[in-house]
């Protein structure tokens, strides 16, 4: 993540922070520039259900699948996604969803998440810079599809 931080300061861009639902959780990062005024990120962890409270009420992937239906992004054999173009609000939690026998590498702005063949994970976007354009790796495939992060207006 330091590296990513530290790639995105070099070109003059703000970092995307991610919260991920999985096992692994990202760490806090800053960044700042000369011609910028400082912009910190952060990130928080989402709490997880306890595995008592998971037994009794499992999800099922059928389950994730309609709870994020609008908020899914579906990447194949080939690496292609589904949709092409997304856009989410900033701090929206999506699916990055493979549908795919074999595990595959998805990198989301910058920062990298393993799925498992046909695996799942849900992340939150996050950026202090809105709107912002992030860009979807698979592997060694890259610009497979794109996200516009917005601000959430009320």
């Amino acid at each position: 993540m330091a590296v990513v931080a530290v790639v995105y300061f070099w070109l003059g861009k703000d970092p995307i922070s991610y919260i991920s639902l999985d096992k692994s959780s990202p760490s806090p990062s800053s960044s700042a520039s000369s011609t910028k005024p400082k912009s910190t990120t952060t990130t928080k962890t989402t709490p997880m259900p306890s595995s008592a409270s998971a037994a009794a009420n499992p999800k099922t992937y059928t389950d994730i699948v309609k709870e994020y239906a609008d908020r899914r992004i579906q990447f194949d054999e080939r690496c292609q996604t589904t949709p092409r173009t997304s856009t989410f609000k900033n701090n929206s939690n999506i699916l990055l969803d493979n549908r795919s026998s074999t595990a595959k590498v998805i990198t989301v702005g910058g920062v990298k998440h393993s799925l498992s063949g046909y695996g799942y994970k849900v992340i939150t976007l996050s950026s202090p810079t809105l709107p912002r354009d992030i860009s979807l790796d698979c592997g060694s495939a890259y610009n497979v599809g794109k996200i516009l992060l917005q601000a959430k207006i009320y």
